[in-house]
């Protein structure tokens, strides 16, 4: 019975891992994209091609786009990680 526990423990232990390794790569992600187009706007507003409020615009934009990558974290389970994070 002991024994039984335990592997159900280690196979719970390796979901959180691998969703853990998931999450940790869409993080990446929202923070290369974030920098991204942040810096595009900076020099395109800064060079006189794009206003101010076309940047505050993109930014609102670009933080939806955050949120719902984010979102689609909610529906992970371990199925669908690719077999490169294992």
């Amino acid at each position: 019975m002991l024994s039984l526990e335990s592997s159900l423990l280690c196979f719970g232990l390796v979901d959180v891992i691998q969703i853990s390794r998931q999450t940790l790569h869409g993080l990446w992600h929202n923070i290369a994209l974030i920098v991204l187009i942040k810096g595009l706007f900076l020099s395109l507003v800064l060079l006189g091609y794009a206003t101010m409020w076309q940047a505050v615009f993109v930014d609102m934009a670009t933080s939806l786009i955050v949120v719902f990558n984010s979102l689609g974290l909610l529906g992970t389970s371990s199925s669908t990680i690719p077999s490169s994070f294992s």
